[in-house]
């Protein structure tokens, strides 16, 4: 298996320029952003009806054990607009894959506030997102680096991946948060092999999910 240190953060500029999504001197217009974050936003809306990430979401927030949410100042880029309180999707969104009358329907419905996920938009996510979502600057490698250079942090490259992140220090100044931290990792784990479990056959392509902390965020940059 060849495996690459390539951190999914680069982006197909001159498709970009042919899609309108860039400006002349090559930097990119906030559309591209709005575009991201409004495909993510469809994309976790049709991966929650597949795979019913909230149910799992719900869990962990109704859980004794207290997975307390990061704040939203807190969140890194790929967490910052999720529709969930723990997961996210964790790929670099290649929007600019996307042709333009795809681009203009997924605008269109995201400025009209348009918050559900119509047949015509589960229909266009569920055709795209496979393409979208594919790291194929390196055809030949098999796996992509999804934050600090790792082996934990590996996951396929043409998978979906799925970051998970809660506030681990939310309760680090009681005296018991040695143990309850324990608890709550044995928890995690347990829930997450379950979940991935559940997950084999769901979709037409390998699933990771990814378990993010303070520092495993603040070592990556990039979009």
């Amino acid at each position: 298996m060849k495996e690459s240190l390539f951190t999914p953060n680069m982006f197909h500029k001159e498709i970009a320029m042919e899609k309108g999504l860039c400006n002349d001197d090559g930097t990119f217009k906030q559309e591209y952003f709005l575009l991201q974050q409004a495909y993510q936003y469809f994309l976790e809306l049709y991966l929650d009806k597949v795979l019913e990430i909230k149910k799992y979401d719900e869990l962990f927030f109704r859980s004794p054990l207290e997975f307390t949410p990061v704040e939203k100042s807190a969140r890194d880029i790929y967490q910052l607009n999720s529709i969930f309180r723990y997961y996210y999707v964790r790929n670099t969104l290649y929007v600019e894959k996307l042709v333009k009358k795809d681009i203009d329907f997924v605008l269109s419905e995201y400025k009209s506030k348009n918050n559900i996920l119509s047949d015509s938009m589960q229909l266009l996510i569920k055709r795209t997102f496979g393409t979208v979502i594919s790291s194929d600057f390196f055809y030949l490698d098999t796996h992509t680096n999804y934050g600090p250079v790792s082996s934990e942090f590996m996951a396929p490259a043409d998978g979906l991946v799925l970051g998970f992140r809660y506030d681990l220090f939310a309760d680090g100044d009681k005296e018991d948060w040695i143990d309850k931290n324990f608890e709550r990792t044995q928890f995690l784990n347990k829930v997450l092999e379950k979940q991935k479990k559940d997950y084999q056959n769901k979709l037409f392509l390998p699933i990771s999910i990814i378990v993010y902390d303070d520092q495993s965020v603040k070592q990556v940059k990039g979009l």
